[in-house]
């Protein structure tokens, strides 16, 4: 939820000097969290954690983002948004950008996560954070274009280290890969013992 002192608006800088960005509105199940209001032309605002997780080469993070847009007039192009991580060096100076895709948004609660590690892995849609990373901090960016405006609600915004789920996935699917090639060769064997 966004409230505390746990979110700001700018994806860098020391987590212990950057400013609050505090909750502004109200949702049932939520409780309190961000809106952005009457966003308008080609903008985009970003709601970030203050805190910051190690950027450990092998370590998988899953950046997880709930938004809602509540109004949208005018024409052009559809407002989106998207989960984003931040890559810093050790003084908290941007080194880049985790690639992430962005989604339209429908008017109900949308949900997107972004799994991010030092080594990009696309067949466990993977991205690479920035190399010379040393600090990282997960965001969501709410984009609005020309001819737009638009409110967004931010009602979840997490991030979690998945590095041993996502690698006992990865053993489940070279088991079952492996238990089909096996069966698959006693077929074989099975075949050629009734010639």
């Amino acid at each position: 939820e966004g409230s505390g002192q746990f979110f700001t608006s700018g994806s860098t800088g020391d987590p212990a000097i950057v400013a609050d960005l505090p909750s502004n509105a109200t949702a049932n199940g939520f409780g309190p969290l961000r809106q952005f209001a009457g966003q308008t032309g080609d903008s985009f605002n970003d709601f970030a954690s203050r805190g910051v997780v190690p950027a450990i080469a092998g370590r998988v993070y899953e950046i997880t983002v709930s938004v809602q847009r509540i109004s949208e007039t005018g024409a052009g192009n559809a407002s989106m948004f998207s989960p984003q991580l931040r890559g810093m060096n050790a003084s908290y100076a941007s080194e880049g950008a985790a690639p992430s895709a962005s989604t339209a948004y429908t008017g109900a609660i949308q949900t997107a996560s972004l799994r991010v590690s030092d080594v990009a892995d696309p067949s466990r849609n993977i991205a690479a954070w920035p190399a010379g990373s040393v600090w990282l901090r997960p965001f969501v960016r709410a984009q609005n274009y020309a001819g737009k405006t638009t409110t967004v609600q931010v009602r979840r915004h997490s991030i979690k280290d998945v590095t041993e789920s996502t690698t006992a996935g990865n053993y489940a699917g070279i088991s079952i890969t492996q238990a089909a090639a096996a069966t698959a060769a006693a077929s074989a064997a099975s075949q050629n013992e009734t010639l």
